[in-house]
């Protein structure tokens, strides 16, 4: 997960500078009620944009922030409503039509106008399935290999292929500095309603929007200014103070000096039984499955590393209110959750205390990551990241997307094609 990435190299003085500076970026005065702001102002990056456009400008070439999903649609196909729910989309959500320009030496947001995204059909019915799913790799490793453009956009591209009369593969590809995994979901909800509009005719059902991510920029800058800032960066000073040593994960092979970013996924699946324990045992202990599920792991980490000291990253939504819940655009901020497994302490303990450091994380999310770091000033190490070295993510499951007069189905491929191998 591209918000993993924090402190993954060592960085020049400059760049240091650069970093103190984007930290120290202010929004606008105070105010007791949320106003939006007005749109040809300037407009500063979210804490969670300026992370994305730091690491962007050390390896802007790289694709470790594209969000690229896919599904197979099949069925008989509209394209015409398909492209204008997409732009529809754009229409409604600002962030989709933001740059990032530099301004004075730092980046700032410049919202443009709605502009008419055209879908290329890529026909491909008369080759055989083993060239189809060539062309769609070639495709998706293209997309990887080719950078985003912060600076003039589009920060969006969709790729829609014809593969038989009736089945069409449509993929979208995100920079992360616009959205997140969150955001992936609103964009799934909101195309099914507009797709189901547009086929039969009607107007967009869905409601204006109160709020744009710009707002959510100005409320961000605010929270965490004065006595609330203070106190929610002075929990964090007190809890990581003391960081437990790196993890010493046992690998089949030395590590290297300095991090990269291959790898792979092993998936499985727990059967429904299992789940259903695990949500009786949550009831029980009046935790979430998110906290649950973390003790297990922490526990499990503890038994590969011998330590008992376990710090793991967290993903956390920071839609802390109901208004930022329908936008799209990268919210996410990362919190650590410590688990003390001292004197082998029985796991309904463990998972207490998980419970306890979770809550109070969750009150304390509003620091950005990077204010923690760079108070803390913890030693670096290039091939580590600072503060935790795993991160754990427990996302909600998307609704099945729904297309009217189609069965819609995700479109996975193999790892490989993703990285290029």
């Amino acid at each position: 997960m591209a918000s993993s990435r924090y402190g993954r190299m060592k960085l020049s003085a400059e760049k240091q500078a650069l970093l103190q500076r984007l930290l120290q970026q202010q929004g606008l005065t105070a105010q007791t009620e949320q106003k939006s702001i007005q749109r040809e102002q300037t407009v500063p990056l979210s804490f969670a944009q300026q992370r994305v456009w730091f690491l962007h400008q050390i390896e802007p070439t790289s694709s470790n922030f594209h969000m690229l999903t896919g599904l197979r649609l099949l069925g008989d196909l509209h394209v015409d409503a398909l492209e204008a729910s997409l732009n529809e989309i754009i229409r409604r959500h600002d962030i989709l039509r933001t740059t990032f320009p530099v301004v004075h030496g730092l980046p700032v947001q410049h919202i443009g106008p709605a502009y008419t995204l055209k879908l290329e059909l890529v026909v491909l019915v008369n080759l055989s399935e083993q060239e189809q799913k060539q062309e769609i790799i070639r495709t998706i490793r293209k997309d990887k290999q080719k950078p985003f453009h912060l600076e003039s956009g589009p920060l969006l591209r969709v790729y829609l292929f014809a593969t038989r009369e009736n089945e069409h593969i449509l993929f979208l590809s995100l920079h992360h500095i616009i959205a997140d995994a969150w955001s992936m979901g609103i964009l799934s909800q909101e195309l099914s309603q507009l797709y189901d509009a547009f086929v039969n005719e009607r107007p967009s059902p869905l409601p204006p929007l109160a709020v744009q991510y710009a707002d959510f920029v100005q409320w961000q800058q605010e929270r965490v200014q004065g006595e609330r800032g203070n106190a929610q960066l002075h929990y964090w000073l007190q809890r990581l103070s003391d960081s437990p040593a790196p993890l010493a994960l046992p690998t089949d092979h030395p590590r290297h000096a300095r991090q990269g970013y291959s790898g792979h996924t092993f998936s499985f699946t727990l059967d429904a039984a299992l789940h259903e324990k695990l949500i009786a045992l949550c009831q029980r202990e009046g935790v979430t499955l998110v906290m649950l599920m973390l003790a297990a792991f922490q526990v499990l980490l503890s038994r590969y590393t011998g330590q008992e000291d376990i710090a793991v990253g967290l993903p956390v939504s920071n839609r802390t209110r109901t208004d930022f819940e329908p936008l799209i655009g990268n919210f996410v901020n990362t919190v650590v959750i410590r688990a003390d497994l001292k004197e082998n302490p029985t796991f309904r303990t463990i998972l207490q205390r998980v419970k306890a450091d979770a809550l109070d994380a969750y009150s304390n999310q509003d620091i950005p990551f990077e204010r923690v770091v760079e108070a803390l000033r913890p030693v670096r190490d290039p091939g580590r990241t600072v503060l935790f070295q795993i991160l754990f993510s427990l996302q909600n499951a998307y609704r099945e997307q729904e297309l009217t007069g189609l069965v819609c189905l995700p479109f996975e491929v193999e790892d490989n094609a993703f990285y290029g191998e």
